[in-house]
Protein backbone atom coordinates (compact mmCIF):
# COMPACT_ATOMS: atom_id res chain seq x y z
CA UNK A 1 0.00 0.00 0.00
CA UNK A 2 1.86 3.13 -1.04
CA UNK A 3 0.75 6.65 0.91
CA UNK A 4 1.43 9.95 0.05
CA UNK A 5 4.38 11.87 1.19
CA UNK A 6 4.56 15.43 2.55
CA UNK A 7 6.18 16.81 -1.22
CA UNK A 8 3.17 15.27 -3.28
CA UNK A 9 0.74 16.31 -0.85
CA UNK A 10 2.68 19.68 -1.41
CA UNK A 11 2.41 19.62 -5.18
CA UNK A 12 -1.03 18.38 -5.15
CA UNK A 13 -2.74 21.17 -3.05
CA UNK A 14 -0.30 23.82 -5.42
CA UNK A 15 -2.72 22.26 -8.40
CA UNK A 16 -5.59 24.08 -6.75
CA UNK A 17 -4.19 27.13 -8.80
CA UNK A 18 -4.13 28.15 -11.88
CA UNK A 19 -0.69 29.54 -12.28
CA UNK A 20 0.83 25.72 -11.51
CA UNK A 21 -1.82 23.93 -13.33
CA UNK A 22 -0.30 25.38 -16.38
CA UNK A 23 3.01 25.24 -15.05
CA UNK A 24 2.93 21.82 -14.58
CA UNK A 25 0.72 20.89 -17.04
CA UNK A 26 -1.89 18.86 -14.56
CA UNK A 27 -5.04 19.15 -13.09
CA UNK A 28 -6.84 17.16 -10.31
CA UNK A 29 -9.93 14.84 -11.42
CA UNK A 30 -12.23 14.11 -8.24
CA UNK A 31 -15.17 12.14 -7.66
CA UNK A 32 -15.69 7.98 -8.49
CA UNK A 33 -17.22 8.56 -11.94
CA UNK A 34 -14.63 11.58 -13.54
CA UNK A 35 -11.55 8.92 -11.81
CA UNK A 36 -13.96 5.91 -13.87
CA UNK A 37 -14.26 7.89 -17.14
CA UNK A 38 -11.03 8.84 -17.08
CA UNK A 39 -9.71 5.47 -16.04
CA UNK A 40 -11.53 3.81 -19.37
CA UNK A 41 -11.43 6.98 -22.11
CA UNK A 42 -7.77 8.18 -21.06
CA UNK A 43 -5.94 6.51 -18.62
CA UNK A 44 -2.74 7.68 -19.99
CA UNK A 45 -3.46 11.21 -18.77
CA UNK A 46 -3.55 9.70 -15.32
CA UNK A 47 -0.42 10.49 -13.66
CA UNK A 48 -1.32 8.91 -10.10
CA UNK A 49 -4.29 8.03 -7.98
CA UNK A 50 -5.54 9.05 -4.05
CA UNK A 51 -8.03 7.55 -2.16
CA UNK A 52 -9.32 7.74 1.56
CA UNK A 53 -8.22 5.21 3.69
CA UNK A 54 -11.69 3.72 4.25
CA UNK A 55 -12.77 4.49 0.54
CA UNK A 56 -13.34 1.34 -0.61
CA UNK A 57 -12.07 1.10 -4.30
CA UNK A 58 -14.62 0.07 -6.82
CA UNK A 59 -13.27 0.52 -10.39
CA UNK A 60 -10.84 -1.20 -12.62
CA UNK A 61 -7.71 0.76 -12.21
CA UNK A 62 -4.25 -0.06 -14.46
CA UNK A 63 -1.57 -1.94 -12.97
CA UNK A 64 0.59 0.91 -13.89
CA UNK A 65 -1.02 3.43 -12.59
CA UNK A 66 -0.19 4.03 -8.28
CA UNK A 67 -2.70 4.53 -5.97
CA UNK A 68 -1.78 6.46 -2.80
CA UNK A 69 -4.03 5.87 0.46
CA UNK A 70 -4.26 8.47 2.98
CA UNK A 71 -6.23 9.86 6.19
CA UNK A 72 -9.60 11.49 5.92
CA UNK A 73 -7.85 14.81 6.92
CA UNK A 74 -5.11 14.71 4.41
CA UNK A 75 -7.80 14.05 1.65
CA UNK A 76 -10.08 17.12 2.76
CA UNK A 77 -6.75 19.06 2.49
CA UNK A 78 -5.55 18.01 -0.78
CA UNK A 79 -8.95 17.95 -2.45
CA UNK A 80 -10.93 20.97 -4.15
CA UNK A 81 -14.81 20.41 -3.22
CA UNK A 82 -15.90 21.38 0.26
CA UNK A 83 -17.58 17.80 0.31
CA UNK A 84 -14.58 15.75 -0.30
CA UNK A 85 -15.41 12.46 -2.98
CA UNK A 86 -12.57 10.32 -1.48
CA UNK A 87 -11.13 9.56 -4.45
CA UNK A 88 -9.10 11.77 -7.05
CA UNK A 89 -6.81 11.61 -10.04
CA UNK A 90 -3.95 13.87 -10.45
CA UNK A 91 -3.88 14.18 -14.57
CA UNK A 92 -1.50 15.57 -17.40
CA UNK A 93 -3.24 17.99 -19.35
CA UNK A 94 -3.84 15.87 -23.17
CA UNK A 95 -2.23 17.85 -25.57
CA UNK A 96 -3.96 19.32 -28.97
CA UNK A 97 -2.34 20.55 -32.21
CA UNK A 98 -2.31 23.99 -32.68
CA UNK A 99 -4.65 26.00 -34.79
CA UNK A 100 -1.67 27.98 -36.33
CA UNK A 101 -1.48 25.11 -39.23
CA UNK A 102 -4.97 25.61 -40.15
CA UNK A 103 -6.24 27.69 -42.61
CA UNK A 104 -9.10 29.99 -41.93
CA UNK A 105 -9.21 32.79 -45.02
CA UNK A 106 -12.45 32.65 -46.91
CA UNK A 107 -14.06 30.70 -44.26
CA UNK A 108 -16.81 31.04 -41.59
CA UNK A 109 -15.08 30.48 -38.75
CA UNK A 110 -15.86 31.11 -34.91
CA UNK A 111 -14.01 30.00 -31.44
CA UNK A 112 -16.33 29.20 -28.63
CA UNK A 113 -14.68 29.20 -24.64
CA UNK A 114 -15.82 28.66 -21.77
CA UNK A 115 -19.57 27.22 -22.79
CA UNK A 116 -21.39 25.93 -19.86
CA UNK A 117 -24.26 24.81 -21.79
CA UNK A 118 -23.69 24.28 -25.34
CA UNK A 119 -27.68 23.99 -25.47
CA UNK A 120 -27.69 27.61 -25.19
CA UNK A 121 -26.21 27.39 -28.84
CA UNK A 122 -29.51 26.54 -30.37
CA UNK A 123 -30.19 23.41 -32.40
CA UNK A 124 -29.92 22.62 -35.63
CA UNK A 125 -34.10 22.66 -36.08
Amino acid sequence: MLFLSKNQIKFIKSLHQKKYRQEHQKFILEGEKLVNEALRDKPEIIEFIVVQNEHSINFNFHQSIPVYHTNKDVFDAISTLTTPAKILAVCNFIKTPAFSGIDLKNKFTFYLDNINDPGNLGDNH
